[in-house]
């Protein structure tokens, strides 16, 4: 699990450890020993390719930044790291046993971050960072654990269930929208899925949230919310008054909309390879985020970070589509796009999104790996 708390945090130059960094990178070098002299196969595909150019593009953002160490940190943990996981997922395991471990780990640990987020919220009645997390990033924890148990039908198991229960508490005191939003509809999405409408989906996403993104930027006033209705309610961000007040709703969207300007403003200073990822004026704020993938990756990418970006889901999208018949790709690609509807308003590039997403990613390449060595035909 990606978390940072005191003494599990620390840092060695411009470069923050916690125990999931420092574990990835030792099973990074495991797996590349695990190729080079084990014999485990790993099979460079176009989805490999793309993700390898990202890293590139990203590299090139960091270096013509403004401020390249900032850049070069926050790159370390929105992209290198995410991308280890993926390659470290997809190079271990090798068979169905090894992919139900490793998914069962990770939703138990889900459940016990679920139990932290219960007990955190019981001591001050507000939205929970849990391990400092901050909210966002546990419910998107969280909604891993509870569709994985949902769709898996784990949950008719007793321990499968007491999971769901803690995990489904855990996310309910985060108070987030739009993957509460999601959750809902999710077994629509899943039902578009299992029948084979997994690329129409993301295309149909990615077009729609690109132009409702331009429209809204360039008229915000259609909110039909005015400041002093935002300054009244001002207070309430952290309760569950987010959840059942429309206009906090009309407030986040319009405050986002006046951010997306910024974004694309940025943007249009470097077009080609972005201003790179950099930190927040205010102190303690980490990272900047526009709140907004289609945003943040022309902002902090550029024409071609955005471009490789887009690619890389559709493809993967495309890729795995056929493969629907597998219940676990399913719940994978679900979870992936979740992540990236919640993205939609809240950004991709901080936080736990990519970590997730690259994950999930992994997951779903181990079990198209499996498949294939039980069907070498495909």
């Amino acid at each position: 699990m990606p978390f940072s708390w005191k003494i599990f945090n620390f840092e060695i130059s411009v470069v923050t450890f916690n125990p999931y960094t420092i574990g990835i990178i030792l099973l990074l070098f495991y797996s590349l020993y695990c190729i080079f002299f084990k014999g485990f196969r790993y099979d460079f595909d176009l989805i490999d390719l793309i993700i390898t150019l990202i890293c590139i593009s990203f590299f090139i953002s960091t270096i013509l930044a403004d401020n390249v160490i900032d850049a070069g940190f926050l790159a370390f943990h929105a992209i290198f790291i995410p991308v280890v996981s993926y390659f470290v997922i997809k190079t271990l395991i090798n068979n169905d046993l090894e992919y139900k471990q490793a998914i069962l780990f990770f939703i138990v640990s889900i459940s016990i971050f679920g139990l932290f987020a219960l007990f955190e919220y019981l001591k001050t009645y507000q939205r929970v960072f849990v391990l400092s997390v901050p909210p966002i990033g546990v419910a998107t924890f969280l909604s891993v654990g509870i569709l994985y148990l949902v769709y898996s039908k784990w949950y008719k198991n007793f321990l499968g269930l007491i999971g769901l229960f803690i995990s489904f508490i855990g996310f309910i005191v985060t108070f987030s929208r739009i993957y509460t939003l999601t959750l809902i509809f999710s077994p629509i999405f899943y039902k578009f899925f299992k029948n084979g409408k997994v690329f129409f989906l993301i295309l149909f996403f990615f077009l729609f949230s690109f132009l409702f993104t331009i429209y809204i930027t360039y008229n915000p006033d259609i909110i039909n919310i005015n400041e002093k209705q935002c300054l009244k309610i001002r207070g309430g961000e952290r309760t569950i008054k987010r959840l059942l007040n429309v206009n906090f709703y009309k407030c986040s969207l319009y405050g986002r909309a006046i951010l997306y300007r910024l974004g694309f403003y940025n943007f249009l200073k470097k077009p080609f390879f972005g201003v790179g990822l950099y930190r927040g004026r205010t102190k303690g704020l980490p990272v900047i985020t526009q709140h907004n993938f289609h945003v943040e990756w022309l902002e902090f990418g550029g024409i071609f970070g955005y471009l490789l970006y887009i690619s890389l889901f559709i493809l993967f999208f495309k890729k795995y589509s056929s493969f629907v018949y597998d219940n676990f790709i399913v719940i994978n690609l679900l979870i992936i796009f979740i992540v990236l509807c919640n993205s939609l308003t809240n950004g991709f590039m901080h936080g736990k999104m990519p970590y997730v997403s690259f994950i999930m990613m992994g997951f779903t390449a181990a079990r198209y790996k499996i498949i294939k060595l039980l069907n070498p035909n495909i």
